[in-house]
């Protein structure tokens, strides 16, 4: 069975086989992975949760949150957590 994708350009959906993903240009990819990559950081280790856990250590933000500890590096760094405030997002 073929495996088909969803994608959105330029406002336009569209359904995407594997074959067509293929011609997107590489910056379009790159954007839309790092977007989701960036979603699903969030999502697996929400703010709220960071802040009440800001004085753990990476690898037990990990363990608590079932993530590789590479996951909660990025959360903490690319993806920007501000686990230093008082605010919650």
């Amino acid at each position: 069975m073929a495996q088909v994708g969803y994608c959105s350009c330029a406002g336009a959906p569209s359904v995407v086989t594997p074959r067509e993903s293929v011609s997107f240009p590489h910056k379009v990819r790159q954007k839309q992975e790092y977007g989701a990559d960036k979603f699903a950081a969030h999502l697996l280790i929400p703010e709220g949760e960071l802040q009440k856990l800001k004085d753990k250590g990476t690898g037990e933000l990990a363990e608590y949150f079932g993530v590789p500890e590479e996951i909660v590096k990025l959360r903490l760094t690319v993806f920007g957590a501000d686990i230093n405030s008082d605010s919650q997002h």
